[in-house]
């Protein structure tokens, strides 16, 4: 039972790191590492549904998928880090967690995650990006004169399935009224 608790550790550190990208573009109440997962799941709850995709599998792969922050900090493309260094950075984080946790099952579904070659990794993957533009949407509105557009722009061409280039769409038609 320890390990329950040591693995709730690096959860409680998630929800106080700040998301980077937000801090960069001094958002005054940036939203937390934990606050970003959350938000994501439920995103993928619902178009795994929808996809008819293994929820479980497609929950437990949200939940975890930025854990290694709990370790490393939230990385940005800002950050000059390579996606291979960073992937190495994100394993030995999770290795160091599973070695202290006990907690085994994190690594197949960290891994699948990170190999993005399923469909359930697809849209973790995509449903990742689409939370950080709907915060991000949510951040121009109450914060007039903010303009997140880099943000738009780095995910436009990195959506993999078609349902979440629909709701990218959907995204860039709400921002435009």
């Amino acid at each position: 039972m320890e390990e329950i608790i040591s693995f709730q550790e690096y959860v409680l550190k998630l929800k106080r790191i700040k998301r980077k990208g937000w801090l960069l573009k001094k958002i005054p109440d940036a939203e937390s590492v934990a606050d970003h997962s959350f938000s994501t799941s439920v995103l993928v709850m619902i178009m795994a549904e929808k996809l008819k995709l293994n929820m479980e599998k497609c929950l437990k792969m949200s939940l975890l998928h930025d854990l290694a922050e709990a370790k490393i900090e939230d990385i940005t493309p800002h950050d000059d880090i390579s996606t291979k260094e960073k992937y190495l950075m994100e394993k030995k984080a999770i290795n160091e967690i599973i070695k202290k946790t006990n907690i085994k099952f994190i690594e197949i579904i960290w891994e699948e995650y990170s190999e993005n070659k399923t469909q359930e990794a697809k849209l973790v993957h995509d449903m990742d990006k689409i939370e950080m533009l709907i915060q991000a949407l949510d951040y121009e509105k109450r914060y007039s004169g903010k303009n997140l557009e880099e943000f738009f722009n780095y995910v436009k061409d990195k959506l993999q399935l078609k349902e979440t280039k629909e709701l990218y769409n959907l995204i860039m038609k709400k921002r435009q009224n």
